[in-house]
């Protein structure tokens, strides 16, 4: 298991992103479900529908974790990012994972997006 911590913020399109390293590997960014539907202007619940309605998709420990099962849960309410008792999912995608994700949304603000967030925050590793 890869601690889960946060290094900071990036600014990204006029939002502060949280930078969050681990759970898939050592020093490895990863995004939280949450902060993609934030940066795409979409409801929570559309992208949590969205990861259901394709979860044959990901290959879970490759592109996603549900913090909300397993060893990272204790770390994910720690940190903030599980915040009620009742919540069902916290999805965090790798960079693969994000770019799995984006693809099943095929509108040309989110091919933008993609590409921008990809240079912009993935490509900046320490």
């Amino acid at each position: 298991m890869n601690e889960l911590k946060i290094n900071g913020t990036q600014k990204f399109m006029g939002i502060d992103i949280p930078i969050i390293e681990g759970g898939f590997g050592e020093n490895q960014k990863v995004i939280l479900a949450r902060t993609v539907a934030e940066i795409h202007g979409v409801r929570m619940n559309d992208i949590q529908d969205l990861i259901k309605q394709n979860i044959n998709e990901f290959e879970v420990g490759i592109d996603l974790l549900d913090l909300c099962e397993g060893d990272f849960k204790t770390d994910a309410i720690g940190l903030g990012f599980i915040t009620s008792n009742r919540q069902k999912n916290c999805y965090l995608l790798s960079e693969q994972g994000y770019m799995l994700l984006v693809g099943f949304m095929k509108t040309s603000k989110a091919k933008g997006i993609r590409k921008k967030l990809r240079r912009e925050y993935f490509s900046m590793r320490q």
